[in-house]
């Protein structure tokens, strides 16, 4: 376990919180797995399928936030699946909280 918590603050915690400033990606997040489950993984025509949008509005969407790296994809003949990358969350909750610390003067 890292015991080293990182104030956020680089370009790398920038662009995610880029890819988190929109209501679509938010909710394709929501209907993404957090692990590459075969049953459970979505390609971009289930995503627009229950949240609407055009094929090429979700894929850009998906674009995004994979570069954020908050999720990653499994490709299979002409299709993607997606699924969400819990580590990502994980490392922007601690720098969230380390930098709620330093506001309360409890951080390190």
């Amino acid at each position: 376990m890292n015991t080293q918590r990182t104030v956020l603050g680089g370009d790398e915690q920038a662009l995610i919180f880029k890819a988190l400033g929109d209501a679509m990606r938010l909710r394709i997040l929501a209907m993404l797995p957090p692990s590459p489950s075969c049953e459970k993984m979505k390609n971009v025509c289930q995503l627009v399928e229950v949240l609407g949008g055009s094929q090429p509005n979700m894929s850009r969407h998906l674009k995004i936030l994979k570069q954020a790296g908050l999720v990653r994809c499994q490709k299979t003949c002409s299709n993607a699946y997606y699924w969400r990358v819990p580590e990502s969350f994980e490392e922007l909750r601690e720098g969230l909280s380390c930098l709620a610390d330093r506001e309360r003067g409890t951080g390190h």
